[in-house]
């Protein structure tokens, strides 16, 4: 992986000069503003430290990783981060799954779709953590769909699992699933085929 690091801290400077490189650019920056501002108007907030992995939903313990965060790619680009040194390193491929931050008590968790890149068997993570974050708790989804064609299917919301938080604030909880619900949602995006056609993506359930 040594030798791999500055390969890719080439290449994520070269598409910097790009005119899409420079638009993720002050994407990045708004969106660390905005982190920061927000921040300093509270403490309540869901962090790695916080994620307590007995207390995972047992769909997603097998699933799980911690991984150190590598950061080369801007916050807030992973999915263009993880596709870019996969179409330009050989050897590299896309994960895609879910970051998985917790409370301080570790019963309320956030589930944010995420994307990483895996060499053989091992992920590692390329992109800059918005809150600074030198590792995270990634949960890998066994599937072809982009993050792109996953989000116009399911959306890019953070999904919410609560067990019983104990902290003393009132948390935002718009996007709410039960234990089953999130099992049946990992299993409905693990059964989608996706075929590449002339005309565009073809999606099909695999079990049907």
């Amino acid at each position: 992986m040594t030798e791999v690091i500055p390969q890719l801290r080439n290449i994520y400077k070269e598409h910097l000069f790009t005119d899409e490189g420079r638009k993720n650019l002050e994407d990045a920056v708004e969106l660390k503003k905005q982190w920061k501002e927000e921040c300093e108007r509270t403490d309540c907030r869901v962090t790695t430290a916080g994620v307590k992995p007995n207390l995972l939903p047992k769909v997603l313990r097998d699933k799980t990783t911690c991984i150190e965060i590598n950061p080369i790619g801007l916050n807030n680009c992973c999915h263009i981060t993880s596709e870019l040194f996969a179409k330009s390193c050989k050897g590299l491929k896309v994960v895609l799954g879910y970051n998985i931050t917790a409370c301080n008590c570790g019963r309320l968790m956030s589930l944010e779709i995420h994307s990483v890149n895996k060499i053989g068997n091992k992920l590692y993570d390329f992109t800059r953590d918005f809150n600074d974050e030198k590792s995270k708790y990634f949960a890998e989804i066994d599937t072809k769909l982009t993050a792109r064609l996953h989000n116009n299917i399911f959306s890019n919301k953070p999904i919410t699992i609560n067990k019983g938080c104990k902290c003393p604030f009132r948390w935002s909880m718009e996007y709410l699933m039960s234990d089953g619900e999130l099992e049946e949602r990992i299993e409905e995006i693990e059964s989608i085929e996706v075929l590449e056609t002339d005309f565009g993506y073809l999606i099909n359930h695999k079990n049907k």
